[in-house]
């Protein structure tokens, strides 16, 4: 059965391959976003012009903290599910600026829930992140270990999942939030390692690791996290799930993956450490396995290949 779906940041890159998928399967789809400049927005509006050719899509230019354009749309489009990526990304970001983090993070997702409960939606998904489990954690990390963010972003995202649980419980909405492991594939945000390291050892030069690249990722494709977010569209499943890879693999080794991947010789040049980084991060799914059958698919070594000949593409290599 076809659902009124709303898509916050919906032109970024996560949002747009879930709203891609969404109308592959018929759903009617609104995409808000602001086109910030954050990253060039011209990324975003080919992320809009790539989901057009999965079906009509309705696109509505504007921000999360704006409530009473939040109520209209949800209005004018009976929206029933709200998905929803809108965020203020980046550690650096949260560091060099936390108010503006804690504004879009926690009172934009505020302001969503609140539209969303005015306007009778009955299923919220949210997207969250493994940078809420900070550095005290042992791993893998699992759902029931306290967290301990150690960024503004990652606090932030500890808020918004707090927000999301009240309004569960208090209102007549089943929300859940899916918290993300280092998210990569074709499309992927410009200022991401993967995006980078691999730009630069196409482009021909070295790539710059910050710290010692001893630090470890969960490094999770694009498509298992789309398979995953559309699980949650009418399943009713509440709570908060992990949404990873289930394996580690050091920046020392991506990059070196990398470099075989493209057939280049860069060198790999080590810089300062980025404060507020998390050191290691690695994902128990069982839960979310044992709950819909979710499991990932797309190995890093898979994954790699498919993204390197993606930025050949676009770099006309």
């Amino acid at each position: 059965m076809p659902f009124n779906i709303l898509v916050t940041g919906g032109a970024g890159f996560i949002g747009s391959r879930t709203a891609s998928a969404l109308l592959a399967e018929d759903h009617h789809v609104v995409i808000l976003d602001d086109l910030n400049d954050y990253y060039d927005p011209s990324l975003k509006l080919g992320n809009l012009d790539l989901i057009g050719t999965y079906g009509p899509v309705v696109f509505k230019k504007g921000g999360i903290l704006d409530k009473k354009l939040l109520m209209g749309i949800m209005d004018e489009h009976d929206i029933e599910i709200v998905y929803h990526f809108a965020a203020q990304p980046g550690v650096a970001v949260s560091l060099s600026d936390p108010l503006k983090t804690c504004r879009i993070n926690i009172g934009g997702t505020l302001s969503v829930l609140e539209a969303s409960v005015h306007s009778g939606v009955s299923r919220f998904i949210n997207a969250s992140s493994s940078s809420v489990y900070g550095n005290d954690n042992p791993l893998p990390f699992t759902e029931d270990m306290m967290p301990s963010p150690i960024s503004p972003y990652g606090l932030s995202k500890l808020c918004a999942e707090q927000y999301c649980r009240v309004f569960s419980a208090q209102h007549d909405m089943s929300i859940v939030s899916l918290r993300y492991f280092t998210v990569y594939g074709p499309g992927i945000r410009p200022d991401l390692a993967i995006s980078i390291f691999t730009k630069r050892a196409l482009g021909g030069s070295d790539i710059e690791i910050r710290g010692d690249g001893a630090q470890s990722r969960d490094f999770t494709f694009i498509d298992d996290v789309v398979r995953a977010n559309l699980l949650m569209l009418d399943n009713g499943i509440k709570g908060v799930f992990n949404v990873g890879c289930g394996k580690s693999t050091t920046v020392n080794r991506l990059a070196e993956m990398i470099i075989n991947g493209t057939g280049t010789d860069a060198d790999i040049v080590y810089v300062e450490p980025m404060k507020g980084d998390v050191l290691h991060t690695l994902s128990s799914t069982k839960l979310l396995n044992e709950l819909t059958g979710w499991k990932p698919e797309v190995p890093l070594k898979k994954g790699i290949k498919e993204y390197v000949e993606y930025v050949r593409d676009q770099m006309r290599l």
